[in-house]
């Protein structure tokens, strides 16, 4: 995102051709069946780990 100088506007996309969303973009797979309590399961283990500071969002 960039950001309109002196906030004159809101901030806007724009292309980043050097990204890898390969990267940044995980698959995971929820363990059999794949029901609610699997994923409640899975996203409490996501969201209870850090995110590093130190790297832009």
């Amino acid at each position: 995102m960039r950001t309109v100088p002196f906030d004159l506007g809101r901030p806007y996309w724009v292309d980043a051709p050097e990204v890898d969303l390969d990267f940044h973009l995980h698959r995971t797979v929820l363990p059999a069946p794949g029901g609610d309590r699997e994923l409640s399961a899975l996203m409490g283990q996501v969201m209870s780990q850090r995110m590093d500071r130190t790297r832009p969002l």
